[in-house]
């Protein structure tokens, strides 16, 4: 998983309806030792700002290069 590459969100984030965007950042947590979870900025086709999400919200369908 990349910056770059296009997502669409998950079922369990969608509430029935898909949408698509490009994965802008990748935010890995270096303070929680325990639980390394990274963090997501998805820029959503349509939406002016991005979402913040977890790697279980969206699902990668297109990788850059």
């Amino acid at each position: 998983m990349q910056v770059g590459d296009l997502v669409k969100s998950a079922d369990i984030y969608a509430h029935g309806d898909h949408r698509l965007g490009i994965l802008l950042e990748i935010d890995p947590d270096k303070n929680d030792a325990e639980n390394p979870t990274n963090t997501y900025f998805v820029q959503w086709v349509g939406d002016a700002d991005w979402t913040f999400l977890y790697e279980e919200d969206f699902e990668v369908i297109s990788e850059v290069g």
